[in-house]
């Protein structure tokens, strides 16, 4: 098990940013959304349908915090264990990566194998999505957030939290 500081942490980054959000919340349509927690904690499912990745520390403790979350970080829905494996399946989502691995040549979908990455996020209407890629032997997976045209990469969620509090 991870040390109880390390998921503390994760946890005051996740109400520091449910917090900032809120302060949003008064632009028109960008209304916070959280499912309850999932119970479900084993394992994360992978963009290759019937592979699963492990749930590693930070991202079991996001997973404690909320299931679905609608406006989490600029305008996505991060999604839920059960939603990530609704991306083998929907259509909407399935047109969404495909979009991004035929026109950003080197985003992580078109350089990556997809059994070594998990969609996190993703806005339908304007096309953007946040990945976890299992990149290494590390514990923790990459977060790489697709924005607009713009493309972030972070080792791990607690830098990822620590930017969208400051975004």
């Amino acid at each position: 098990m991870p040390p109880k500081a390390d998921n503390n942490e994760i946890r005051r980054l996740l109400e520091r940013l449910q917090e900032v959000n809120r302060v949003s919340d008064g632009d028109e349509g960008m209304a916070q959304e959280l499912e309850p927690p999932t119970t479900d904690l084993t394992d994360v499912p992978s963009l290759q349908k019937g592979v699963y990745l492990p749930l590693s520390p930070m991202v079991r403790e996001r997973f404690r915090f909320a299931g679905s979350w609608k406006n989490a970080g600029l305008g996505q829905r991060w999604l839920s264990l059960s939603e990530m494996r609704t991306a083998w399946t929907n259509r909407s989502i399935q047109k969404q990566i495909r979009t991004r691995q035929e026109h950003w040549e080197n985003a992580i979908v078109a350089k990556f194998p997809p059994e070594r990455l998990a969609l996190f996020g993703f806005d339908a209407d304007i096309g953007d999505e946040t990945y976890l890629a299992w990149t290494d032997t590390r514990k923790e997976p990459q977060v790489i957030l697709y924005s607009d045209y713009d493309e972030e990469r972070f080792k791990d969620l607690k830098a990822c939290l620590r930017y969208l509090i400051r975004s």
